[in-house]
């Protein structure tokens, strides 16, 4: 089935699918880039190392294949649907919605807890002792990860 063939609702859909598996195979990139300098960083090396880097280039095809797919399917949506989010279809823009929601007060409760925790004693050496720019990535994970969940599952369960 071509993109051509699909209406604007079905479309969206697709877009929002797609948009979705994006997010979670760009958190599966930051994530088995943070969990390899994590192994390495524990001394760890061998047969999980080279595991965790051959997961890591499936990590990429797997985009990069989701990237094109998702560039194919936003060609037939509106601009409006695409920088904004404002789907014509009610159901894309209510999934979309519950996404953005969704990660947002994510990454919120997690910076709030790392604000909390950063000021107890026991707590501040591990902050300490984490590097910034995996911090970063823990983070993007977890806000992608937060926005693809919610879509993934509301797409699944307008199938059954």
């Amino acid at each position: 089935m071509t993109v051509k063939n699909l209406t604007v609702a079905e479309n969206e859909l697709m877009y929002l699918k797609h948009n979705a598996l994006f997010g979670i195979f760009w958190g599966l990139l930051v994530a088995g880039d943070f969990l390899y300098s994590l192994l390495k960083s524990f001394g760890v090396d061998g047969w999980v190392i080279t595991s965790v880097g051959f997961l890591y280039v499936i990590a990429i095809v797997l985009f990069f294949v989701t990237l094109s797919k998702l560039s194919r399917y936003s060609s037939g949506i509106s601009k409006r649907a695409f920088w904004y989010g404002n789907f014509t279809d009610e159901f894309s823009g209510f999934l979309n919605q519950q996404g953005y929601k969704s990660s947002f007060y994510t990454v919120t409760l997690v910076l709030t807890a790392t604000w909390a925790f950063a000021g107890i004693d026991d707590f501040s050496a591990w902050f300490d002792a984490v590097v910034l720019r995996d911090y970063a990535g823990a983070l993007i994970c977890i806000m992608m990860w937060a926005y693809a969940v919610p879509v993934l599952l509301g797409l699944r369960a307008e199938h059954e």
